[in-house]
């Protein structure tokens, strides 16, 4: 950014909300037990909340200054989702803070994109935890093939549309398969970028 040195390591406040963050996206995996909605989590006011007070209070002006076309993106559609107010309540009579409330709900997690940013934090951090997260998804979704039908973690546990097998497999539909195709093809990249053979055709078969 601007020849600003990426930092590779975070505070433990900031590790903290980091690290929360990625599990609130992903529900801890789809945990029945803390029944965290996907759809619009209640985390979202207080998350939001701080995401805002860290941007707001910011003194530095050179991550504010510095352009990049993806933050230009979000931007927008952060903006455009709060300006759905209008013609939800044109159209449908839709309270206005309700409307702000499903923005809210459904635009937090873009955030963080901003605070990472602030913080200046080098790819490979970021990453480090998303593969951690990814791994641990891995254990939960093969570990449940073997204890099925008792499961713990579920992105679909209404009975009528919850697990089905499908190719010989139970489908838990578990948050997370995002970070963990993120993480795998960051390995197989890093892998690519080795010259031995032998990784590159590892990476391949797995």
């Amino acid at each position: 950014m601007s020849g600003k040195v990426l930092l590779e390591k975070l505070s433990f406040p900031k590790k903290i909300l980091f690290i929360f963050s990625l599990l609130i996206g992903i529900c801890f995996w789809s945990n029945l037990a803390l029944d965290i909605n996907p759809w619009g989590t209640r985390w979202a006011y207080p998350l939001v909340f701080i995401y805002c007070l860290i941007l707001l209070f910011d003194k530095s002006t050179e991550w504010k200054s510095y352009k990049w076309e993806f933050a230009g993106v979000l931007k927008w559609t952060i903006i455009t989702m709060f300006l759905s107010f209008i013609p939800a309540y044109i159209d449908w009579n839709q309270s206005i803070l309700l409307s702000l409330q499903a923005s809210i709900k459904y635009t937090w997690i873009l955030f963080i994109y901003f605070i990472l940013r602030r913080w200046s934090i080098c790819t490979s951090y970021i990453m480090k935890y998303i593969i951690i997260l990814s791994i641990i998804w891995v254990i939960i979704e093969i570990g449940q093939q073997f204890t099925y039908p008792n499961y713990w973690f579920t992105g679909r546990p209404d009975e009528g549309y919850g697990i089905a097998e499908r190719m010989g497999l139970y489908r838990f539909y578990i948050w997370g398969v995002d970070f963990v195709m993120i993480a795998f093809a960051y390995c197989v990249g890093l892998l690519a970028q080795r010259e031995n053979k032998f990784s590159i055709n590892l990476g391949t078969v797995v």
